[in-house]
């Protein structure tokens, strides 16, 4: 090994050297072809273009040195400002031009509007009269007197099934349907119509109105009042009779369901419905929470899985969680109800079931609570 290592030594020393210590020729040595060393050029320079077109044959040259000075060609600072004033200039665009993203304005949710599929009222009626004169209040805002110039008419057309002249119908329970003090009037609208829905059952108007003319169903909406009477203990009813009326809405508000579909509907309608019937499940579903908390006589209400009612509030969470990008406050509501009822229930060592998982602290829900209302002031966006 030690004979090889002095050879190749020896071997190199016998090159011929130029300046620097470099080869200036070729030689060989013991077999081996060196090959001359000369100095680094550079690529850019005019030296190593002449060298391309010296060893080059001259028909390609051109074309080498095209895509030479292309591949090898560097972003000058004039053209690094002008991409960067052309960035500049695209966002002021996009700035100034696009529409800006900002919080919807949070409403309450009114009342669903009903589509009206009544036919034309018949020039010979024997209601145009005082049907004329109710529709000019109605387009002034007088609902009272709407309401009270169709009183006869409607009890009328309903004890004769006139078919004809659900017009005069519609307009009735609409105007009622606006009136500030729906509740006195309600219960009576409602026997009227369940018959109507007996003997037209094609027409979904008549249990929407129902729906929401029905004092029981909009009281057992009212979940915040329940809560109310559930700690104050002052049940003008049995506790299993407002239980009822939950479940008589909750079962009208499937109903409903089933009656808006693609043939009377449009896509958007058939939204704009499903928005209204998630809320109210929601609302229902919050009230049968706390009334079938409340049945089991404990305080604080259960809030375990499995416990009466937990279902309900699992299911009205999921729900409202939905719309967090609908302008409707009601949901937020819902949410901020849910999670300040759990805190104020919460006790030492207990654990709250909440959004498919045990709790062993009110951080989430805390959280939950904050985000709410951070939503519910329209500081921000979801």
């Amino acid at each position: 090994m030690n004979d090889l290592m002095e050879n190749n030594s020896a071997a190199a020393g016998m090159a011929p050297s130029g300046p620097g210590g470099t080869r200036s020729e070729i030689c060989v040595v013991d077999g081996v072809v060196y090959l001359p060393e000369g100095r680094t050029v550079e690529v850019e320079s005019g030296e190593f273009d002449q060298l391309l077109r010296k060893n080059l044959p001259q028909e390609i040259v051109p074309d080498v040195l095209a895509q030479w000075k292309g591949s090898a060609g560097r972003i000058t600072r004039l053209q690094w400002l002008g991409t960067l004033l052309a960035l500049l200039a695209a966002c002021a665009f996009l700035y100034y031009f696009f529409p800006k993203i900002t919080p919807k304005m949070l409403e309450p949710k009114s009342s669903m509007e009903v589509v009206d599929f009544s036919r034309d009222l018949r020039s010979n009626s024997p209601y145009r009269g005082e049907y004329e004169r109710a529709l000019q209040a109605s387009r002034h805002g007088n609902y009272h007197e709407t309401v009270q110039l169709l009183k006869d008419s409607v009890a009328d057309i309903i004890r004769t099934g006139d078919r004809e002249s659900d017009s005069v119908l519609y307009l009735y329970f609409d105007s009622m349907l606006k009136l500030k003090d729906i509740d006195s009037n309600g219960a009576g609208a409602v026997d009227q119509l369940r018959v109507l829905q007996e003997f037209d059952r094609d027409n979904p108007s008549w249990a929407q109105f129902a729906f929401e003319l029905d004092p029981r169903i909009r009281r057992s909406r009212n979940y915040e009042e329940i809560h109310k009477m559930v700690q104050e203990s002052q049940f003008s009813n049995p506790l299993r009779k407002y239980i009822f009326d939950v479940d008589y809405a909750l079962k009208q508000l499937k109903v409903m369901r089933t009656l808006v579909n693609p043939v009377k509907y449009s896509a958007e309608q058939r939204k704009q419905y499903r928005e209204h019937f998630d809320l109210f499940e929601v609302q229902l579903r919050i009230s049968r929470w706390i009334l079938f908390g409340a049945s089991t006589g404990k305080f604080p209400l259960p809030d375990n899985l499995g416990d009466p009612g937990v279902d309900d509030r699992e299911k009205a969470l999921a729900i409202a969680r939905k719309y967090e990008s609908s302008s409707c406050e009601d949901f937020w509501l819902a949410r901020k109800f849910i999670a300040e009822t759990l805190c104020r229930n919460d006790s030492l060592f207990n654990h709250i079931y909440w959004d498919g998982q045990y709790l062993k602290t009110t951080e989430l829900l805390q959280r939950e609570i904050s985000i709410c209302n951070q939503r519910l002031n329209r500081r921000t966006q979801p």
